[in-house]
């Protein structure tokens, strides 16, 4: 009996042993998995990270063609807007010259007088001259803006072009103007518009 338990000692040493060498060996391959894991880990976070960073790109880039594609639109549209401001320039004296006329000679005449001292003389005139300016010029929308002319219907000028030519006379010409004002409009709206800059009326 006592041989047989020191046979069994003996099995159970060897036995020991080889499961601390076992051990060691699951332990060295433990740490082994370890560093294959971070570096797997690390591998993984990379790629996300590119991912990422690729998905950004894609995003800058398609809006940078948005970008692009809407700048190639406004170039051709500022191309041509250049293009027109040279030609305004070119025509600017003409159009400041028929502007001018109007404002000093035209007030005492009616709407077709006007039109025949602007289209059949004055336009000839330059004409003649070799004085560039704008056909069918539209004198109105170049001497006062749209917002004053809704002021000014609201303050009881008529919305006709003779009336907003006889307001922009009024208001523009360096004469003081005599107004034939049989139905009172021209007065009435003489004292809406100067009702806040101390208007004296003196006389009805």
């Amino acid at each position: 009996l006592q041989a047989n338990l020191a046979k069994q000692e003996g099995y159970l040493k060897t036995a020991n042993e080889e499961l601390a060498k076992a051990q060691e060996a699951l332990d060295d391959k433990q740490a082994e998995l370890d560093k294959v894991q971070a570096k797997f880990d690390a591998a993984m976070k990379e790629k996300m990270d590119l991912l990422n960073d690729a998905e950004t790109c894609r995003r800058k880039m398609q809006a940078a063609s948005v970008l692009i594609d809407g700048l190639s639109g406004e170039k051709v549209r500022w191309t041509q807007q250049s293009k027109e401001f040279k030609s305004q320039i070119n025509r600017l004296v003409g159009d400041v010259l028929l502007c001018t006329g109007f404002l000093s000679y035209c007030g005492p005449f009616n709407q077709n007088f006007r039109k025949l001292l602007l289209k059949d003389l004055w336009e000839a005139e330059m004409r003649a001259h070799k004085i560039p300016f704008s056909e069918n010029l539209n004198l109105i929308s170049i001497l006062v803006d749209l917002p004053t002319i809704r002021e000014w219907n609201l303050q009881g000028l008529p919305g006709d072009d003779l009336s907003i030519q006889n307001g922009i006379i009024v208001t523009k010409a360096t004469r003081y103007p005599l107004l034939v004002d049989p139905q009172t409009q021209g007065k009435s709206w003489i004292k809406k518009k100067e009702q806040d800059n101390e208007l004296q009326v003196n006389s009805v």
